[in-house]
């Protein structure tokens, strides 16, 4: 009889759960803006400046380097917020681009592959040769 009760309320939760991203759909997290990225490396990284950048064309992640000291984060949308990364010399373990396609291997337990398709093969090209630096 309990099992009967958890595996119903389970069915009617999933039901809950279907009904609602069919109706209203699943939302794709996303970075939104060039100044929502930019806020998000102020609070999280101090006297960040943002410089050189390139935001997915989607929205789901952006590379931004610190002019004040030349590293270069990843933000990714995450939720309803932004998550970042300093990509570093051992944080990043492997870069690898196919055309516009750019896949980082981290070092991160929670944020172990990074995908971003950016806007051209060239800019794809450029960062995948400074992320091979690090």
């Amino acid at each position: 009889m309990d099992l009967t009760y958890i595996l119903v309320s389970l069915a009617g939760i999933a039901v809950l759960i279907g009904l609602s991203a069919l109706l209203f759909g699943i939302p794709k997290a996303s970075v939104q803006s060039e100044q929502n990225i930019e806020t998000a490396l102020a609070q999280d990284v101090p006297g960040f400046r943002a410089g050189d950048h390139v935001l997915a064309p989607d929205k789901s992640a952006a590379l931004v380097e610190n002019v004040s000291d030349g590293q270069i984060y990843l933000a990714v949308g995450c939720g309803d917020g932004i998550v970042t990364r300093k990509l570093t010399h051992g944080f990043v373990r492997g870069v690898a681009r196919d055309g516009r396609d750019l896949r980082l291997t981290l070092d991160d337990f929670s944020l172990p592959l990074a995908h971003l398709v950016l806007g051209d093969e060239a800019s794809a090209r450029s960062w995948e040769m400074r992320l091979s630096g690090l």
